[in-house]
C-alpha cells in the first residue's frame, strides 16, 4: 500500500489534482511528486512485483523439480505456495497471491471511481469463486466450502454497500453502458 501512495491523485475543485496522503502537493506538476513517483516505481518493482514473479518462477519449476527429484525440498522450502492444496492444484498458491494483489491494487488504482471499485472487486471475487468450486484445490472439502462462502459473501457486501454511494448520473450511464458492453462482446467472443 505505501509504495502505491505516489499514484492515489485525488481531484480538487480547481482542476488540478493533488496527492490523497498530501493534498499539498500537486500530481504530475511538481518535482517533489515526480521524485516520489520514480521511488513508488522502485519499490513497485522491488516489494510486490519480485515477489509475485518468484512465486510465479517457483511455480512453474514445480513440475520438473518434482520429477527431478528436488521436490520434496522445494515443498519444505515454499510451504506457503504449495503445502495448503492438492498436489494436482499446486498452482493455486500463485491464483491466491495474483488475487489478493488484485484486491489491494483495485482501490488505489481506482480511487476516482468508487463505483467502478466495487464492480471490479465483484468481478474479481465471483472469478475466483468459480475458479475455486471448478477446481476444488484446498485439501479438505470444508476448506473448499468456505473458500466459495467467504467469496460469495465479499460480493453480497459489495451489492450493499453499492447503494449507498454518491455517483453522478451520467458516471453512472458511462459505467453501465461499459459494463453491458464487455459482457456483450465477452458473449459474443466465447461463440
Amino acid at each position: 500500500f505505501t509504495v502505491m501512495l505516489p499514484f492515489q491523485c485525488m481531484s480538487n475543485p480547481n482542476g488540478s489534482a493533488g496527492l490523497v496522503s498530501e493534498p499539498g502537493v500537486m500530481c504530475w506538476n511538481s518535482g517533489i511528486h515526480t521524485a516520489v513517483a520514480v521511488l513508488g516505481v522502485i519499490g513497485i518493482l522491488v516489494y510486490p512485483i519480485s515477489i509475485l514473479g518468484w512465486a510465479c518462477w517457483i511455480t512453474l519449476m514445480y513440475p520438473s523439480r518434482v520429477a527431478s527429484g528436488q521436490g520434496l525440498q522445494l515443498v519444505r522450502r515454499y510451504r506457503f505456495l504449495f503445502s495448503r492444496f492438492k498436489p494436482s492444484c499446486y498452482y493455486y498458491g500463485v491464483v491466491n497471491l495474483w488475487r489478493g494483489f488484485l484486491v489491494a491494487l483495485t482501490p488505489i488504482a481506482l480511487i476516482e471511481a468508487p463505483a467502478l471499485q466495487i464492480i471490479v472487486l465483484g468481478t474479481i471475487f465471483m472469478i475466483s469463486a468459480a475458479v475455486q468450486a471448478w477446481t476444488r484445490p484446498w485439501r479438505t472439502t470444508a476448506s473448499n466450502v468456505s473458500d466459495i462462502l467467504i467469496n460469495l459473501a465479499l460480493v453480497t457486501i459489495l451489492l450493499g454497500v453499492a447503494p449507498l454511494l454518491d455517483v453522478d448520473q451520467s458516471d453512472k450511464e458511462i459505467i453501465l453502458g461499459g459494463i453491458v458492453t464487455a459482457v456483450i462482446c465477452l458473449g459474443l467472443a466465447t461463440v
